[in-house]
């Protein structure tokens, strides 16, 4: 047990030390200023009263004394307060470095990670437990200082009395007891708290984030989310609770016990003063050792079990962190990828179900992209057309067939070299805190002419060129003031102007114009059939009249393909089509006659 909790707090050190090797030094500056004020307030008393008692030669000698520990105990009190600053300052920045590790590790992990809450919990734990770092780091230098205290005290005592120790030591082991279980119980209930409070940041997030502003409004859903964002911090609040009655039993027990070794060593002080004729200064003293003894030995135990206790924090982070190192171990790729403009993607035989379903969402689904077309991908919600999506950018792994990508499998593409054959829009897509420009651009070089064309295909360049700052004006306030706030419709073309901008051979549109009206779709679906050419364009729409522009239409059904062909063969072939076609076709008629 002590062996793995020092292996974890020798693993933080060591990354302690290759971030900033001054800190341990501190570290053990800070442990020997903290020896040093008990020692001189337990030696000070006993100094004077052997002075004022007729030993000193004179009156000089005692101011000597005097100012000797204030100034002792003056500069130790100022180290205490500089090196307690210092390092609440730099382990702050230590603890950011470690969080580094954290958010490099979320953004590169598999995707399937990023839906699991499991997954999701342990990214939460590891980000508390980076957050103890100074905790970590004061523990460690108390649990220090108070262990050689004690073996100082330690052997005063023995020189004294041996049965002086004794008295201490029981009250200390019945201490480390108590506390060890309220310790242990509060660990037990660390994954109840991290639970509950990922929910009430989820909740919390939503109800002051003004993106939900008006739907909340709108259909005055203040009321729902209160209940739920009260009742996980009912939750929250019973677990506490529950702790906090451990606390209370084990603080009294504590309290009691500090009494009854209190009232044993002044019994037994004041027996030894009268049969052993202890002096007057070595009295005081003693009562010092006996006043600071179980003081010193409650924070020794108390470090200690926090060290333990905060152990379980540097192993969630060691866990989480450690256990994806092959992710950070991947790092950046800098090397140059060939972007193919003539890809052909064929699924052959896939079948595909989501982790804890036992429907299959795709069932042995076979069809052929033809380099350089555009192929749509239609169907009713569930029919499995994102989950297509979601496999071609290889989010996901079939559970059975292949998906081939100019006649490779993509399992054996370098996952850098074959995203680079691809760009997406989906449903989610949005934009990010910053500029236009890296918006569109993403971390990659900025080719103006090539942006613009962007732009202009998706029918954003008159909008952009008005304003002050063209493609360097800020997006979004979160960070920036000026930032400038979009359309639902203008951030879908900007989204979409982002995948055109990569100029990737295979272009992936899920549900892309969601928020666009028909006109608006078909006027994008039209600019993209001009820049088609040498590239594989599939997309992903409800809107069925979009479908005259594709050279290619897959019509699914429950995870099934169902026809494959033109838009005009589908209608003639395919009677679910044809019925689901003409459904949207009576709707526009409809409208049509309305207005």
């Amino acid at each position: 047990m002590v062996s793995k909790v020092l292996s974890h707090y020798l693993y933080l050190f060591k990354k302690l030390h290759h971030e900033d090797r001054k800190l341990i030094l501190i570290c053990l500056a800070m442990a020997g200023v903290q020896i040093g004020i008990p020692l001189s307030n337990v030696m000070f008393p006993k100094a004077v009263v052997w002075a004022v008692s007729g030993k000193a030669d004179s009156m000089t000698f005692l101011m000597a004394i005097l100012i000797f520990f204030f100034f002792v105990s003056g500069v130790c009190n100022a180290a205490k307060s500089y090196f307690d600053r210092r390092n609440g300052f730099y382990l702050s920045n230590f603890t950011f470095k470690l969080r580094e590790d954290i958010q490099e590790i979320s953004m590169r992990m598999p995707f399937p990670m990023t839906e699991d809450g499991k997954t999701l919990d342990q990214i939460r734990l590891a980000k508390e437990g980076s957050g103890r770092v100074q905790q970590m780091i004061e523990a460690c230098v108390s649990c220090l200082t108070s262990f050689v205290l004690l073996a100082v005290y330690t052997m005063l005592l023995i020189l004294l009395d041996w049965k002086l120790l004794l008295v201490f030591m029981l009250c200390t082991m019945l201490d480390i007891i108590v506390m060890k279980k309220t310790k242990d119980y509060e660990a037990g209930c660390r994954g109840k708290l991290a639970a509950v409070g990922r929910r009430k940041g989820y909740l919390f997030q939503i109800m002051s984030d003004y993106r939900f502003g008006k739907e909340l409004r709108i259909f005055g859903m203040e009321g729902i989310l209160q209940q739920k964002y009260q009742g996980q911090c009912r939750k929250g609040l019973e677990v506490r609770m529950q702790i906090e009655q451990h606390r209370t039993g084990g603080e009294m027990m504590g309290a009691f016990l500090d009494f009854v070794a209190q009232l044993a060593i002044y019994v037994m002080l004041f027996l030894l003063y009268l049969r052993k004729g202890l002096t007057a200064d070595d009295f005081v003293m003693y009562i010092g050792i006996a006043a600071s003894f179980h003081t010193v030995s409650r924070t020794f135990v108390e470090t200690g079990t926090n060290m333990i206790l905060l152990s379980s924090s540097i192993v969630d982070y060691r866990c989480f962190v450690e256990g994806n190192r092959y992710v950070l171990e991947e790092g950046e790729s800098d090397a140059f990828h060939t972007v193919s403009r003539n890809c052909t993607v064929v699924f052959e035989d896939v079948s595909f179900t989501y982790p804890g379903n036992d429907r299959k969402t795709l069932d042995h689904v076979s069809f052929t992209l033809e380099p350089g077309r555009q192929i749509s991908l239609v169907g009713e919600n569930g029919a499995g057309k994102s989950t297509i999506v979601r496999l071609l950018c290889g989010f996901y792994e079939p559970d059975e067939g292949r998906i081939l990508l100019n006649g490779k499998d993509i399992k054996d593409y370098d996952k850098e070299e074959y995203l680079a054959q691809i760009s997406a829009v989906f449903q989610e897509s949005t934009l990010y805190s910053g500029t236009l420009e890296e918006n569109i651009c993403l971390g990659r070089e900025a080719n103006q002419t090539h942006m613009r064309e962007a732009f202009r295909m998706v029918g954003m360049e008159e909008k952009i060129r008005k304003l002050p700052m063209q493609e360097k004006s800020n997006v979004l306030k979160y960070i920036h003031d000026d930032g400038i706030e979009f359309s639902g419709g203008e951030k879908q073309r900007l989204c979409i102007a982002r995948a055109v901008y990569k100029d990737s051979g295979l272009l992936l549109l899920d549900e892309p114009t969601a928020a666009l009206d028909a006109l608006a779709e078909k006027e994008i679906y039209e600019s993209f059939s001009r820049i088609s050419s040498g590239r594989t364009v599939l997309f992903i729409s409800h809107r069925l009249n979009s479908n005259r522009l594709c050279d290619k239409v897959i019509f699914m059904e429950k995870g099934h393909v169902c026809a494959q062909g033109s838009h005009e063969e589908l209608i003639d072939s395919c009677e679910a089509y044809r019925d689901m076609y003409n459904l949207q076709a009576q709707y526009y008629v409809k409208r049509e006659m309305v207005l």
